[in-house]
């Protein structure tokens, strides 16, 4: 089993990008860096300094780099027998009309291409919702399944004031869970 040991924690946004890191590899290992932890890198809100406001899981933030820059900056540590540990956040999602799946979800409902990311028992109406098995039931099945471990979020709340104005017809309480979809 590998041991992080000296683990250096990467903070990626707009003002510090793969580029960045790239030029500073050399210098952390002779720091005697053992392994980047790396702030997540999925595309953000515009101007995040933080990553976990995500809006496309699919998506490297562009204002970071690209998927190419991502994949030749993962492998150096490697080259230098360091380890990379990607903070992998697809449960943090901006709740924000910059985010397409929460708004496609919040006005399709159970029609959206999105739904099936999104537990919704008890949303529109049909039963109320669980969660404590919920929890266990979708971690189970995704394990067994996908053989991948899966990270879920609870979002219960209210519509924002940005959807009751913009998307009445889609304002209703939120009972949500997230569930993380294939990284890249």
């Amino acid at each position: 089993m590998y041991n992080p040991g000296a683990t250096y924690r990467i903070q990626f946004h707009k003002d510090f990008t793969f580029d960045d890191l790239e030029k500073i590899i050399p210098y952390l290992h002779q720091l005697g860096i053992r392994t980047i932890y790396a702030s997540p890198v999925f595309a953000a809100m515009p101007g995040s300094t933080h990553g976990y406001d995500g809006i496309d899981p699919n998506q490297i933030n562009p204002e970071i780099g690209t998927p190419e820059q991502l994949r030749r900056i993962s492998t150096q540590p490697k080259s230098l027998g360091m380890g990379w540990i990607q903070d992998f956040v697809p449960n943090h999602m901006a709740y924000a009309p910059d985010n397409p799946w929460i708004c496609d979800f919040m006005e399709q409902g159970k029609m959206s291409a999105y739904d099936q990311f999104f537990v919704t028992r008890g949303l529109f109406g049909d039963e109320p919702p669980q969660i404590e098995w919920t929890y266990i039931n979708i971690f189970w099945r995704s394990i067994c399944q996908a053989g991948l471990a899966t990270f879920l979020c609870l979002l219960i709340g209210f519509p924002t004031a940005w959807f009751i104005a913009t998307r009445p017809e889609a304002s209703r309480p939120i009972w949500l869970f997230l569930i993380t979809i294939p990284y890249w």
